[in-house]
C-alpha cells in the first residue's frame, strides 16, 4: 500500500480498555500529525467508561479503523491490530501514551531516504499522570549484542519505536504466554534479526508514568521480573544479565 507521490503508509496501532481519560489526547496526536499517509487502528477490550463513545466521536475524520470487544489483554489486542495494519511501517502507541507535533513525517524522511533501515527510534518525554512534564528518555545506541546478552536496557521504551513491516513478520507478533514482558520477548526476537537501527535524536512521543501504576507496584514489578528472567533463559543471557536486569 504505497503511493509513489505520498509515500510509505504508517500503521499505528493502538490498544485501549477504559481509557476515557487520554483517549482523545492519544488519537489527536495521530490525526494532528502533518504526514497524509497514516493509518490508525485502535484496539478496544470493551470499555464501559466512555473510551468507544470518543472513539466514535473521531470515526470519519481521519484514517481510523477500530473495534471494540473483549479480549485477552493488550498482547491479543496488538497482535489483532497488526494482523489488520496494512501499512510499510508500523508502530504502537499505547492508549495513555501521545505523539509530538510532525514525528511521523520525520520518520517517514528517514525510511524514504535510507533503504537499509529497518527500525528508527528516538528519544521519549516521560510525564505524569496529569500530563506533567517529568523528564526525558535519551535512546540508547541501541546494540544487538549487548541487548540480547548482556541486557542494558538498550530495549527501545514505548512509543519510541517504528519498524519495517517485513521485521515485524518474522517475529510472530506478541507472545501472549506473557502477559506483561511480552514486548520485552518482542524486542529480543526483533534484535535476532540483527536489523539495521537509525536512532533519531528528536523526542518520539510521550510515555506515562502514573506514580500507582500496575506496573510499577511491587507485586506487579515481581511479576514482570519472573517473566523477565524466563525469557532471559530463552535467548541465553547469562547470570550476571539477570543480576543487572534486578538492579535496574
Amino acid at each position: 500500500m504505497m503511493n509513489a507521490m505520498s509515500g510509505l503508509t504508517i500503521s499505528i496501532i493502538t490498544a485501549v480498555y477504559n481509557g476515557a481519560d487520554y483517549i482523545e489526547e492519544n488519537i489527536l496526536s495521530v490525526k494532528n500529525q502533518d504526514y497524509p499517509n497514516i493509518e490508525h487502528i485502535i484496539i478496544d477490550g470493551g470499555s464501559k467508561d466512555g473510551t468507544v463513545d470518543i472513539i466514535k466521536k473521531y470515526a470519519g475524520t481521519y484514517h481510523l479503523k477500530w473495534v471494540s470487544e473483549k479480549d485477552g489483554g493488550i498482547y491479543y489486542a496488538f497482535n489483532k491490530g497488526f494482523a489488520m495494519a496494512t501499512g510499510e511501517v508500523y508502530a504502537w502507541l499505547d492508549g495513555d501514551n501521545y505523539f509530538h507535533p510532525g514525528i511521523v513525517k520525520k520518520v517517514a524522511d528517514v525510511f524514504e531516504g535510507n533503504n537499509g533501515i529497518d527500525i528508527v527510534h528516538g528519544d521519549i518525554e516521560i510525564v505524569a499522570n496529569n500530563g506533567r512534564h517529568r523528564g526525558i528518555y535519551r535512546a540508547p545506541e541501541v546494540s544487538f549484542k549487548n541487548a540480547l546478552l548482556k541486557n542494558t536496557g538498550a530495549i527501545p521504551l514505548q512509543p519510541s519505536a517504528f519498524l519495517k513491516k517485513e521485521l515485524y513478520k518474522k517475529t510472530g507478533g506478541f507472545n501472549t504466554d506473557y502477559r506483561i514482558a511480552a514486548d520485552y520477548d518482542f524486542w529480543l526476537k526483533v534484535l535476532k534479526n540483527n536489523p539495521q537501527i537509525y536512532c533519531l535524536r528528536d523526542v518520539i512521543g510521550s510515555y506515562r508514568r502514573g506514580d500507582e501504576a500496575a506496573s510499577q507496584s511491587l507485586k506487579g514489578v515481581l511479576a514482570g521480573y519472573r517473566e523477565m528472567l524466563a525469557i532471559g533463559d530463552a535467548y541465553g543471557q547469562p547470570f550476571h544479565a539477570k543480576i543487572f536486569l534486578f538492579f535496574k
